[in-house]
């Protein structure tokens, strides 16, 4: 199977070049359109962001951290794939998936300050946690960038669907789990105390 999903992998650099091209144009729109703060998808996508991933991940300890930000990311890139089955509607759940992830960078620069991670305040430690968390973390985009080739190249390479979904497993999955257990790491990490902070101690939430 990992032979099968590796040979898959050559066969999309045409689909994975361009899609992550659509995607990166699409963030770049979404991060702009997000000063609009009244725009209807703005507003659901900062709700999501506030109501429903922030409340999960701040009381949670590392576990639970890494399973919320699996569950997001994969369900996600899954949907993507499962998109890929019609011509037009992997190309437009790119461009989706890009303008949510611009306005949702754009909600979370807007409604939290963002910790400082500074040599002065964290303690070896906490610097050796946050740079594992941050480099696992960065396999989120490769992972991106096949599931969008995957998604793309299903119809027009074409592919065989099996072996779409045998390659999103074998390829995709393992990094979308990396990269979440790097990102709970990263955000487990309190600057205001210097170390890491405690399952027990809630996280703040932004501000209203």
């Amino acid at each position: 199977m990992l032979m099968r999903s590796i040979s898959v992998l050559g066969s999309l650099w045409g689909p994975m070049a361009y899609g992550a091209l659509a995607m990166i144009a699409a963030s770049v729109v979404g991060w702009l359109v997000a000063a609009y703060r009244p725009f209807p998808p703005v507003r659901l996508v900062s709700w999501w962001i506030r109501r429903v991933i922030w409340p999960l991940l701040t009381p949670a300890s590392w576990l639970q951290r890494t399973a919320v930000i699996l569950a997001n990311n994969s369900t996600l890139l899954a949907l993507l794939v499962f998109l890929g089955r019609w011509r037009f509607a992997g190309p437009i759940g790119v461009v989706v998936l890009g303008l949510s992830l611009g306005m949702a960078l754009r909600a979370l620069a807007a409604e939290t300050n963002g910790p400082e991670f500074t040599e002065s305040v964290l303690d070896l430690k906490a610097r050796r946690r946050m740079w594992i968390g941050v480099t696992l973390n960065l396999l989120e985009v490769p992972a991106i960038v096949v599931a969008i080739g995957l998604s793309i190249g299903l119809r027009t390479v074409p592919l065989d669907s099996g072996a779409v979904w045998d390659a999103f497993g074998v390829l995709v999955l393992p990094a979308l789990v990396l990269a979440a257990a790097g990102e709970a790491l990263w955000l487990g990490v309190d600057p205001g105390t210097g170390g890491a902070q405690s399952p027990d101690e809630p996280q703040r939430d932004p501000p209203e």
